[in-house]
Order: structure tokens, then C-alpha cells, then sequence
């Protein structure tokens, strides 16, 4: 079960989540766009702590405060819009496409063990029974350190989601009944 930010009382939220999980009624116990200040109170209040925390990840945006975070709380790094939501820009980034040529890969193959390289979790969603199947093959090749570092250059420090009032408060108001 994730739990999403922001949400009211979202402590209160979070203790049910661990009463949750402590019956057996959830395997796992994440969180979802919380900022690390959150994340720290989070963690100053519980028993359990998260076991995952998902965020928009890619190589524009590798959500460096919150990687550097979760690592240091053994907390798994779960990124979603792991392509940059498909952005054609960051699939044809010349950083992207070079490295693709080099080890005869696709843009999206690059990048999605560029995510596993970091030791992220991608999220990617496809419909595609071909890309599906294409994504799931990062594992027999690695990018090496100078290539890692070339991608590093491509970061932008800037998220493709942007969070605005009426996001914020559609999450703030969703409703989970944990006792079902």
C-alpha cells in the first residue's frame, strides 16, 4: 500500500498503515511524493518504516535530495515517469541516442539501466506487448562509469510533473478504507 502526499493528518494515515501491515494486510508499507521533511517526520513518528518511496525519477530529473535521502534510510527508490513520461526529448537527448548506438540498444533501454545502474526501481507502462517486451531486456549489458557520467550531464534539475493546488488537493482527499 502507498500512501500519498500530501494527505490529511497523513501521520494518522501512516499508523494505519502500519496497523495494516503488522495484521498481515499489506506485504509492504510506501509512500509517494513526499519531500524529505515529510519523509524525516515520517519516520521521526513510526514504528515501521517505509519501504518504498515512489518519485518521478529519470535522467532529466534523478531527484537527487530524495535519492541521496532514501538511501541513506534503506528506504527503495521507486521511480515513475521513468522515460520522462515518454518525452521524445529525453529519447532522442544526443546523450541518450549515442549510447544507444554504442551497445545497439534503444533510447528507452538506455535509460531504463541507466535506472538500474542507479539503483532505482523503474516504473515504465506500456501497452505495447513489443515495448514490454523490449524494456525487460537491460540485463545483459551495463553502462560503464564514463557513460554513467555522461548521462549525469543530461540531468535538468526539473521535473516533467508539476504539482499545483487542485493536484494536491485531489490526493489530500482520496479516501482508502484499510479495513477491507
Amino acid at each position: 500500500m502507498i500512501l500519498h502526499h500530501p494527505v490529511n493528518h497523513y501521520l494518522y494515515a501512516y499508523g494505519m498503515l502500519e496497523k495494516a501491515y503488522q495484521e498481515g494486510k499489506l506485504k509492504a508499507i510506501g509512500l509517494s511524493n513526499f519531500p524529505v521533511d515529510k519523509i524525516q517526520e515520517i519516520l521521526d513518528h513510526c514504528k515501521i518504516p517505509p519501504m518504498v518511496m515512489q518519485v518521478e525519477g529519470h535522467p532529466y530529473y534523478p531527484a537527487e535530495a530524495c535519492h541521496e535521502f532514501c538511501d541513506a534510510h534503506d528506504i527503495k527508490l521507486q521511480c515513475w515517469f521513468p522515460l520522462g513520461h515518454g518525452s521524445q526529448e529525453l529519447l532522442n537527448d544526443p546523450v541518450v541516442v549515442e549510447l544507444a548506438k554504442a551497445h545497439d540498444r534503444t533510447p528507452a533501454q538506455i535509460v531504463l539501466r541507466w535506472h538500474v545502474q542507479m539503483g532505482f526501481t523503474p516504473m515504465p507502462g506500456s501497452r505495447s506487448e513489443g515495448h514490454i517486451a523490449e524494456n525487460a531486456k537491460i540485463f545483459d549489458f551495463s553502462l560503464t562509469e564514463e557513460e554513467m557520467q555522461k548521462m549525469a550531464g543530461i540531468n535538468r534539475h526539473t521535473p516533467f510533473y508539476k504539482v499545483t493546488p487542485e493536484s494536491l488537493a485531489r490526493l489530500a482527499t482520496t479516501k482508502c478504507n484499510f479495513e477491507e
